[in-house]
């Protein structure tokens, strides 16, 4: 029974130094899939400044052709 409490506290200390270093290592492993995803950190839904002036988008144009396909 002697040195049970101390082999009991050593495997916690080396579990809790594990995980911890996992979750570091996973921080750095999500915010890297975030970067190679290449995504921009947000999305224009309407250009004001293109329907002013009447020109159309290339997302427009593409659905008019489809149309004319169909």
């Amino acid at each position: 029974s002697i040195g049970w409490t101390s082999l009991i506290i050593s495997i916690w200390l080396l579990g809790a130094i594990q995980l911890i270093s996992i979750g570091v290592v996973g921080e750095y492993i999500g915010k890297i899939f975030i970067e190679v995803k290449k995504r921009p950190p947000y999305a224009i839904d309407i250009d004001l400044y293109t329907e002013r002036l009447g020109v159309s988008t290339f997302a427009e144009e593409s659905l008019l052709t489809k149309e004319e396909f169909n």
